[in-house]
């Protein structure tokens, strides 16, 4: 159908001009993240986006009410969000992690079987961890993270797990240099220095646990999983709090230390539980040679 004058055309031209110009406004205030600067403020979005505070603030805030952008009432941050997150994971399934996948499901499924709680596999995305694989356990009261479940890297088993890897100068500029940090479940502030108290012992031990961090009334028990490449993922069993307590947790520890080696060796690298243990056994065979 033929229009009856040009200005229909002429409008539409503009609304299309418009909208390109506020794609191209929103994409910018997403390239304002980095691993540098996980998180900022409304100025410096809008001084890197070359925008008005107003403008920026309307961007942003549209940005928020689609989860693409997170604001920490506490701090007046803001960082990204899950559907970012959501977007990174169509980009982390393939290649290694689709060997990662493939390699860890059956070693999953056994610890599921061996301990009937729910073991996910995570990695690390900025400064959050992403559920990337989940085998629920056949419990009636259970935990379920779901896969692309979303959480700050510094809470949860699984969190500590992957931080543990790395070293101090490392998790300053993940964390952006925050000195306290928001347990998502409680509210509860954990200071930086705490945080790297404990990951020392995570280190020492070579696996997390966890109690009301990330999930209210859950906790988990975590281990690394390593590649060629370093830190890769780590594997998490959790289950409710009052069930999955800390000595059930402790059991299980050579069961999913063993796993997390296996894995690694799979992937062609060595874990440092497996290097521990192999040492320790050297030295006894050398004492017992000895007497």
């Amino acid at each position: 159908m033929a229009r009856r004058s040009g200005a229909p055309a002429d409008n539409d031209a503009g609304m299309e001009e418009r909208g390109a110009q506020a794609i191209h406004r929103a994409l910018t205030i997403l390239e304002v993240f980095s691993t540098v600067n996980p998180s900022v403020t409304l100025t410096e979005i809008s001084e890197f986006a070359g925008l008005t505070v107003p403008t920026a603030h309307r961007m942003v805030r549209a940005l928020q009410s689609r989860g693409y952008v997170m604001h920490d009432p506490i701090t007046g941050h803001y960082s990204l969000g899950p559907s970012v997150m959501k977007l990174a994971q169509v980009v982390l399934l393939r290649g290694e992690q689709d060997k990662l996948l493939t390699l860890s499901m059956p070693h999953l499924e056994a610890l599921r079987d061996l301990t009937d709680e729910t073991v996910s596999l995570h990695v690390a995305v900025g400064s959050s961890r992403v559920c990337i694989a989940e085998v629920v356990s056949h419990q009636v009261v259970r935990m379920a993270m779901g896969v692309g479940r979303v959480f700050p890297l510094y809470a949860g088993a699984a969190g500590k797990a992957l931080l543990s890897g790395m070293s101090d100068e490392s998790l300053d500029e993940i964390l952006g240099g925050e000195t306290k940090l928001v347990l998502p479940a409680s509210s509860v502030v954990l200071a930086l220095s705490r945080l790297k108290r404990e990951l020392l012992s995570v280190r020492e031990d070579h696996y997390a646990t966890s109690e009301g961090e990330a999930v209210a009334g859950a906790a988990g028990i975590a281990a690394p999983v390593f590649s060629p490449r370093g830190m890769e993922a780590a594997i998490n069993i959790g289950g409710p709090a009052v069930r999955w307590t800390r000595a059930a947790m402790n059991a299980v520890v050579p069961q999913l230390l063993e796993t997390a080696a296996t894995i690694s060796e799979q992937l062609g690298a060595s874990h440092p539980a497996a290097i521990a243990r192999r040492g320790a056994a050297t030295k006894r065979r050398a004492a017992n040679a000895v007497s």
